[in-house]
């Protein structure tokens, strides 16, 4: 295989992750299953015509979830060359991390 379409792809793969990642934080800020109601294709769909998960009505968050509802939506970025890397996405869970410890020992 040419070492360029392997490079792309294993780019592809990695933002991807990427996105699944937001779809997880989504799950464990929400404690909903995504797009329960809706077929693979469905979903593929809707993926690809731009829509994203949102927070439903009547879903109370806190301050700290709302941040990490910002980094899953930076993971769903239409375009994968502008969601995160991982590096970075570490980074700020660990800076969130770091602020909810020295919040709570306060």
């Amino acid at each position: 295989m040419d070492e360029s379409i392997s490079d792309e792809l294993i780019q592809s793969s990695q933002k991807a992750d990427i996105f699944a990642f937001g779809v997880v934080l989504w799950e464990i800020i929400t404690r909903q299953i995504p797009w329960s109601s809706l077929t693979y294709s469905e979903i593929e769909q809707l993926i690809r015509t731009g829509k994203r998960l949102e927070m439903n009505q009547g879903i109370e968050i806190s301050s700290n979830e709302r941040i990490l509802f910002q980094l899953a939506q930076s993971c769903w970025e239409e375009d994968p060359n502008q969601r995160p890397m991982i590096t970075s996405i570490i980074s700020k869970i660990d800076l969130y991390l770091a602020e909810l410890t020295s919040k709570s020992s306060l």
